[in-house]
Parts: C-alpha cells; sequence; structure tokens
C-alpha cells in the first residue's frame, strides 16, 4: 500500500521527520516516480498467545467450542465447492460465501465469512503445491528405477533383484496414475462426527477472523481500551477486564500505532483454549549514541512535567504541559493529543543529545483507591495505559532506551528537597512538585538513592538537615521512629519522608529549621 507522505504519517503514527529517517536508513520502500511510501515494508509482524481457559467461564466455552465447529463446517463446505471449480467473489455484491456462513450460523458477519473464504483458498493453494510436489516426486522414483533397469545387465546381477524392482515400479506407476486422476487431495475439517477425537480437535478446530485495514482491526475479536483507559479483550458480545500482555510483546504490542490484529482461537498441544492475536508493529530504530542523562517524566491528572537530568543528577531544563482537558476527551483524541505532546518531548530530546527516558510504574487504582469518591471518579479517567503504551511504541520505535521506576514518594522528595533548590516555585507556572518530582525520577532512573535530607531556602540561603534533626524525643518516641519498617534499609527513608509530609507544611519546616539553626551551626547548602 503506497501513500503519500501525509497519508504515511498519519496512518502510522509517525511524525514525517520519522518517517524521512526511516527512507535515509533504507527501511522504507519509497518510489520517486509517484513520490509516495510502501508503508507495510517498515511493519513487522508477531504472534501473541493469550490463554481463554481461566478467563472464560462454562457458558462462554460452549458458546465459543459451538462458533468453532460451525467455522470449520463453513470452511469445508466453501473448500469443497472450491475443489469443484466454484469461484467465490472476494469484492463487490452477490458474496455467495457470505450467504452459506448467516445459513450455517446467523451469529457469522461478513468478516469471519471473508476469513474463511480467505483460508479455504490458502489450503486449496496448498494442498495443490503438494499434489504437484508428491506427483513430481513419484515422477522422479519411476524415471530412476527405470534407468536402473535398463542399464543394469542381468547376468551380473540375481534373478530377484530385476524381479523386486519391477515390483515396485508398478506400485509406483499406480500410485502415480492414482494421484493424477484425483483433482484434489483429502483435508479433514471439524466435522461433529469426529469431536471425540482430542488430537484431532487441537490440531485442526479453530476460529479465524482477519484483521482490517482500519488501525482498531477487526470488530469482534480484538484487545481494545475501554473507557477507563485500560486493556479489556472484546470476544464477540464479551468484554473481558484484566488481560495482561505476555512480557516478550511488552515492546512490540499497542493498541496506538499501526495494528490489524487479526485473531485465531484454538487449542493448544495440552488441549486448552489459547487466543492467537497476529498483529503488526513498527520496525526499531537502532540508536548507538551515548545519552547525556535521562529525562525524567511525571504525570498526572492534569499535568506533564518534565525534567532533563544530567549523568551527575542535576537538572538541565524543566518543562511543563497542561493535560487537563483529557478527562472528558474519548479515547482516540485522548491518544491523539498525548502522542503530539510526547513527539515535542521526544524532538526536543534528540536536540539535546538524551536518549533516555524514565517514568513512572503508574498504578493509581491502588494508590489512590480509598481517598476520595472525586478523587476515585477523576483517575479512573485518566489514561495511564494509554500513555504508558504510547511511551513503550516510541521509544522503541526510535531506538530510546525507557526506564519504569517505583513512583513511591516522588512528589515528596521533590517539594521538601529540590522544589526550593532550583527555585521551581517562582521560575515557572506550575507547581513545584510536579517539575521536582519529574527531577526525582529522573534521578532514580540513573540510579541516584536520595538521603532523608530536607532543603529550605532561608533568608537567601538554602539550608540543609537531616529529616531526623527536625524532631525532638518526644515526636520519635510518639511517631514509632523504631518501627520494623525502619529497620529495613530500603523503606527507613521512605518512612522519614511520609512522616516529615504527615507532620509539616513548608511554612512549619521552614520554623522548624529555624529553631533547629538557633541550637545547631549551618552544615551547608546541598
Amino acid at each position: 500500500m503506497y501513500l503519500s507522505l501525509e497519508k504515511a504519517s498519519e496512518k502510522l503514527n509517525l511524525s514525517q521527520s520519522e518517517i524521512l529517517t526511516y527512507r535515509a536508513l533504507n527501511e522504507i520502500y519509497y518510489s520517486q516516480k509517484t513520490d509516495k511510501y510502501e508503508i507495510e515494508s517498515i511493519l513487522q509482524k508477531r504472534t501473541m498467545i493469550i490463554p481463554l481457559e481461566k478467563l472464560l467461564n462454562r457458558a462462554q466455552k460452549e458458546e465459543i467450542l459451538e462458533l468453532m465447529k460451525d467455522y470449520s463446517k463453513l470452511k469445508h463446505t466453501i473448500f469443497s465447492r472450491l475443489q469443484k471449480g466454484i469461484e467465490y467473489k472476494n469484492s463487490g455484491i452477490n458474496r455467495i460465501h457470505r450467504e452459506i456462513a448467516k445459513d450455517i450460523n446467523s451469529k457469522f458477519t461478513n468478516p469471519i465469512a471473508d476469513s474463511a473464504l480467505s483460508s479455504s483458498q490458502g489450503i486449496l493453494k496448498s494442498t495443490n503445491s503438494w499434489k504437484e510436489k508428491k506427483i513430481n516426486n513419484l515422477e522422479d522414483k519411476i524415471l530412476k528405477i527405470r534407468t536402473i533397469l535398463t542399464e543394469t545387465n542381468e547376468n551380473k546381477v540375481h534373478k530377484n533383484f530385476f524381479k523386486g524392482k519391477k515390483k515396485q515400479l508398478k506400485f509406483l506407476e499406480n500410485r502415480l496414475a492414482d494421484e493424477q486422476s484425483r483433482n484434489y487431495m483429502k483435508v479433514h475439517f471439524g466435522k461433529k462426527y469426529l469431536e471425540n477425537q482430542e488430537e484431532y480437535r487441537r490440531n485442526r478446530m479453530e476460529l479465524f477472523v482477519e484483521g482490517s485495514q482500519s488501525n482498531k482491526g477487526n470488530s469482534m475479536i480484538r484487545i481494545q481500551f475501554n473507557k477507563n483507559g485500560e486493556r479489556e479483550l472484546k470476544l464477540f458480545n464479551y468484554k473481558i477486564q484484566g488481560i495482561k500482555i505476555p512480557n516478550s510483546h511488552k515492546k512490540t504490542f499497542t493498541l496506538t500505532q499501526f495494528n490489524r490484529q487479526s485473531c485465531r482461537i484454538s487449542f493448544n498441544k495440552k488441549g486448552k483454549l489459547v487466543l492467537n492475536i497476529i498483529y503488526s508493529y513498527i520496525k526499531p530504530l537502532k540508536n548507538d549514541k551515548v545519552s547525556n542523562g535521562t529525562i525524567g517524566i511525571d504525570i498526572g491528572p492534569k499535568e506533564i512535567a518534565v525534567a532533563f537530568v544530567k549523568k551527575d543528577g542535576n537538572p538541565l531544563k524543566y518543562k511543563h504541559y497542561s493535560i487537563g482537558n483529557l478527562l472528558d476527551k474519548r479515547t482516540e483524541e485522548t491518544q491523539r493529543i498525548l502522542s503530539n505532546i510526547l513527539d515535542e518531548i521526544i524532538d526536543d530530546a534528540y536536540s539535546e543529545g538524551f536518549y533516555h527516558f524514565t517514568i513512572e510504574n503508574l498504578n493509581f487504582s491502588e494508590k489512590y483507591k480509598y481517598r476520595s469518591k472525586k478523587l476515585n471518579r477523576m483517575l479512573s479517567k485518566f489514561p495511564h495505559q494509554i500513555f504508558e503504551d504510547l511511551m513503550k511504541s516510541k521509544t522503541n520505535r526510535r531506538g530510546l532506551k525507557l526506564k519504569m521506576v517505583n513512583p513511591a514518594f516522588t512528589s515528596i522528595i521533590g517539594i521538601f528537597k529540590y522544589s526550593n533548590r532550583d527555585n521551581l516555585n517562582t521560575s515557572h507556572n506550575a507547581k513545584s512538585k510536579d517539575l521536582s518530582a519529574a527531577l526525582v525520577i529522573g534521578r532514580r532512573g540513573l540510579g541516584f538513592h536520595e538521603r532523608a535530607v530536607v532543603s529550605v531556602r532561608i533568608s537567601g540561603r538554602i539550608v540543609s538537615k537531616a529529616i531526623k534533626s527536625l524532631f525532638d524525643e518526644s515526636e520519635k518516641d510518639s511517631s514509632k521512629f523504631n518501627s520494623q519498617l525502619c529497620k529495613r534499609k530500603t523503606n527507613s527513608n521512605w518512612n522519614l519522608w511520609n512522616k516529615l509530609n504527615r507532620n509539616f507544611t513548608f511554612k512549619e519546616l521552614t520554623a522548624r529549621l529555624n529553631e533547629v539553626l538557633v541550637r545547631e551551626p549551618i552544615q551547608g547548602s546541598l
């Protein structure tokens, strides 16, 4: 499918500069005569297997099994007519195979009938090629035996040698005549009288639906986003939640780029129902350049904060994008807006020499589960899964590295330790905690560990103090400083940050620091 640069960019969800990069590297076919791009050349296909046994109940399994039987019957009916020379139209009106499909099962739609026709045509082509190979193989064997019989002297070999060769020649000639007289090879389909043969059931019964030209794939069986921006499996009239993508496919399978999603339901070797999803993904570009650092991204329901973090852990610059209007947008519109924002961030990263990205491992449902109904309603609309899939697809196909880190206390550490140091609350319109949290995410992606130290600007100077020095002995006893969480090295600092967030505001923290500075000298700036 050759398309112009603009249409190819829209179809593949790639910017025009990215397509030109693929063209410069000879990764996409380009026609100089028509000035168009072959989008199929940039795509690769993979097959992802998802078990269905635990996702379907008994009634759903029986319904799927009945559809598989009828689909096998439909394929057998179409295939037998193709063998007799009856032709079917793949386009236009009067498509007989669609009428046959509705007669066999009223639930069969036109895409299922078209899939059965293309599958039957493929089987017929395969059987004809196998028949031709079989006939050629028999003819070669017959020619060799005849050559041996004509060139061999009867006096120099045993008399039984010629007798055996003539008997073998006659058998092969009869077999060749039988194959030439037959118009087709025998092919078995899922008939009802073969239901009890378990081995046959595993190898032959299936239900296949081809993907359409649209980005969503076929409309009956596909993985899609629900209203909350989470993945779900649409299986005919059922919508199954909680679909998990196998780890080997997480980098390549996304729902926001060119993806036809042809689906096949069949039995695996153990006799279990599985869903095979054949999808397309864009070839990734190789990027061997050394990154100047990482880009930390903090995304919330209303804003995206970006921090360019150098290798030494210090920020180069900050950026902020408002996305509060996404909460009331449709999924397609949300994907488009987020895609444009991420394209701008990635282009800026290339210009600064940053080829590494760090984001939070988002899970808002667990993080804010018991806060408030209003917050839960807002977060349920936030498309964190769409953002994550977009980041994976865009970084993968442009050869960039993506790291996901634990989001615990990134906002708290940022606001108490870095917001005053970098003067974020006055130099930007955004809230300081968003940009400082992006800095902490970037530092965590580079492998830095945060000490339990706070930093506050007092009289134009940045003062740093350990969190423990801000609490007196009575507060330490009442707040269970010596709890089991504090005994674990990995969680002790997090427990202190959590206590600091619960006990102090910025004003209270500044006042407490002034009290501490009276008793103790300044340790210096952070």
